[in-house]
């Protein structure tokens, strides 16, 4: 089996990648989310914001 690859990432650079996740989610809550999903009606980049 081979070992998980790794990206090293600064802080800013991590603090980045969470700010505009969060804008991604702001138009959902996660209930709604999980309604889509139930109904299969989720875009991909819906799930990954479940994930």
């Amino acid at each position: 089996m081979s070992a998980p690859v790794f990206e090293f990432r600064t802080t800013k650079e991590l603090r980045v990648e969470r700010d505009e996740l969060l804008q991604r989610m702001k138009q959902f809550d996660v209930d709604q989310l999980r309604r889509l999903r139930a109904a299969d009606e989720i875009t991909p980049e819906e799930e990954d914001l479940l994930e």
